[in-house]
């Protein structure tokens, strides 16, 4: 949902979301670029809709690519901003006990991710989106409004002028110059 104190607008939202009880290591960027566009068309209000994908650009879905061509055959630039580490890491999660584990597989394997810009730079690209690297909170927040600010058009503009009358002042700081070059000139009578 975009940002907005409207209650009602992020209650259609909520309306549409599906619960899945299987639990799914990796992730399908597809499917969930699939199910943005679901919920886009479900929405007959006039408003322009963008997506911004927040991901380590790992894909482990099908049909990525038909996905990101259905996204720009609809007119929906999608934004991406890449997050995660540059090396193999563990992916941590919050165990029962409230402190941060590492993610294990099926088979007790350690999950592991890596970013992936290339990904990222390409739904950008093929969707009309934009690209942003984020390493930090700030830098997240900043993609964010960047994505924001992209897409708010300029549908017109005015300008004006305002005059302020300032040669009293200017008048006033000439005559103490030239009241303190006469105080100065003037000879000791001693």
């Amino acid at each position: 949902s975009h940002l907005t104190s409207d209650v009602e607008t992020v209650a259609f939202y909520l309306d549409w979301i599906e619960g899945d009880p299987q639990t799914l290591l990796g992730t399908n960027i597809g499917a969930a670029l699939k199910s943005g566009l679901e919920i886009a068309r479900k929405d007959d209000r006039k408003t322009r809709k963008i997506f911004l994908l927040v991901s380590d650009g790992e894909d482990y879905g099908e049909g990525l690519d038909r996905q990101v061509n259905a996204m720009r055959a609809a007119g929906y630039p999608v934004h991406t901003i890449g997050i995660g580490s540059d090396q193999n890491v563990t992916v941590p999660i919050v165990g029962e006990d409230g402190r941060e584990v590492p993610l294990r597989d099926e088979d007790g394997r350690l999950v592991r991710t890596k970013y992936s810009e290339a990904t990222l730079r390409q739904i950008a690209a093929v969707t009309g989106g934009r690209y942003a690297r984020s390493r930090t909170a700030n830098e997240l927040v900043a993609g964010i409004a960047g994505a924001v600010s992209g897409e708010r058009r300029i549908v017109g503009w005015r300008t004006t002028e305002q005059y302020h009358d300032v040669y009293r002042v200017s008048l006033a700081v000439a005559a103490a110059a030239v009241a303190l070059a006469h105080v100065r000139v003037q000879p000791d009578p001693a």
